[in-house]
């Protein structure tokens, strides 16, 4: 191991075996698996107290299966759902990395599948993981505005518009606010991050566009700091914006209008009787 990694050893069991003394061809996980198997009654609840000490984490991010489930069999009580230095817990960072096999693992062993406000959930979305995606949901993961925002990220509008189809989303979500955009809603973020598909699937939808939708995209259109591409589907999306409200705006006036005829019919009507 490392010199670094000799000395976290040491942290975590308070020993230095003479086999890995020294020897920086043997990993971190395979001395602590090593040390484990020795050690079968060992309580490592501590283990986790400290960001970078996170040997969970470590072995989701190697993919180490067997290292994981040798961890988690032989550490009961071991709170699995810690974060590591990036704030990441062990099984959003499998949900990100697409491993199916750890996923499961780690919900047998008590993994909150809800852990950082849905992460895993939002990860499965944004990468695509559709397995995981079908599993979280099918073990009762709740659906909130981050899996929400994960559908906006997602590459392609397929998530937002099965969420949508299923009721999860509801197109005129409001989404938890800060001084610089205190009312934020998912149509807004969709036009922040250019999404042009995604705006037209919301609308599509019977999203709203609030009036700090429009100025956002009216102070996108009018930046000195995007590329041709960028400008161009600001000014797309604006247009998606205008042909909207116009929709609305046309509808508004022939529903007067009917209910006007209607009206008038009945005056008429009565007349006569």
């Amino acid at each position: 191991m490392t010199e670094r990694n000799l000395n976290l050893f040491e942290l975590l069991t308070g020993e230095t075996p003479p086999n890995v003394r020294g020897d920086t061809t043997i990993s971190l996980l395979d001395a602590v698996a090593s040390w484990l198997k020795r050690n079968p009654n060992v309580d490592v609840r501590d283990w986790m107290d400290d960001y970078e000490n996170n040997v969970v984490a470590l072995a989701v991010m190697r993919g180490d299966l067997d290292v994981l489930r040798l961890i988690l069999e032989k550490c009961k009580g071991l709170n699995i759902d810690h974060p590591n230095d990036d704030g990441e817990a062990a099984l959003e960072l499998a949900a990100q990395l697409g491993n199916m096999a750890m996923v499961e693992l780690l919900i047998q062993h008590g993994a909150d599948i809800n852990v950082s406000d849905g992460g895993p959930l939002c990860h499965a979305i944004q990468k695509d993981h559709d397995d995981i995606v079908k599993l979280l949901l099918a073990c009762g993961a709740e659906f909130d505005q981050y899996p929400a925002l994960g559908a906006i990220c997602a590459n392609g509008t397929k998530y937002l518009e099965r969420f949508l189809d299923e009721g999860r989303i509801d197109p005129n979500m409001k989404l938890d606010g800060c001084s610089e955009w205190p009312n934020p809603t998912l149509l807004g973020h969709a036009i922040d991050d250019q999404k042009q598909e995604h705006v037209g699937v919301l609308l599509g939808a019977g999203a709203q566009p609030t009036a700090a939708d429009i100025k956002l995209a009216d102070e996108h259109c009018s930046s000195t700091y995007l590329s041709d591409d960028q400008r161009e589907r600001a000014l797309a999306i604006r247009q998606m914006l205008k042909t909207h409200a116009n929709r609305k705006m046309l509808k508004t006036h022939a529903n007067r209008k009917r209910s006007r005829g209607n009206s008038r019919s009945e005056e008429s009507n009565k007349r006569q009787k």
